[in-house]
């Protein structure tokens, strides 16, 4: 007979393979890339029981990061590579967990303070393209409960 254990293990596997078939279908459902940075965000909050996310995209020609946030409007964020914790991923690309990101020495107040939004936690991971060249960053925010792992 399974453990309680064994049994939420196995629960935890198969919902996460929903979760990729699911992305799977919504991303091969548009080419919209708007609509696809939507879906992954949306599935990625959903998922790691966060607030919000944000796909930062690099701009090579202009060195820097570049996303637009979906509030009550539209705020574009453009970030030079290295400033902040998404341009630090996306120049070193190492992957950055803050269970307190006011404590950073890293982490730039600006976006905050242009979005009126309070970051706690943040998970902070760099986007890949086949060849293993950065392309963006993938930055999660404000986990519901506890921090990201």
């Amino acid at each position: 007979m399974p453990s309680k254990l064994s049994l939420k293990v196995a629960r935890e596997k198969i919902k996460r393979l929903d979760s990729l078939v699911e992305a799977s279908q919504l991303l091969n459902s548009s080419l919209d890339l708007k609509k696809i940075l939507g879906v992954l965000v949306d599935l990625a909050t959903k998922h790691l029981d966060a607030e919000r996310g944000t796909i930062y995209l690099i701009d090579r020609e202009r060195k820097e990061l570049w996303a637009e946030v979906l509030q009550k409007e539209s705020i574009e964020i453009r970030l030079p590579l290295g400033k902040g914790i998404a341009g630090y991923v996306g120049k070193t690309g190492k992957t950055v967990n803050l269970r307190n990101a006011y404590k950073d020495r890293r982490f730039f107040k600006g976006i905050d303070r242009q979005s009126g939004y309070t970051t706690k936690t943040m998970l902070c991971t760099p986007m890949r393209n086949a060849s293993n060249r950065i392309i963006g960053v993938f930055q999660i925010l404000n986990k519901r409960s506890g921090y990201f792992n």
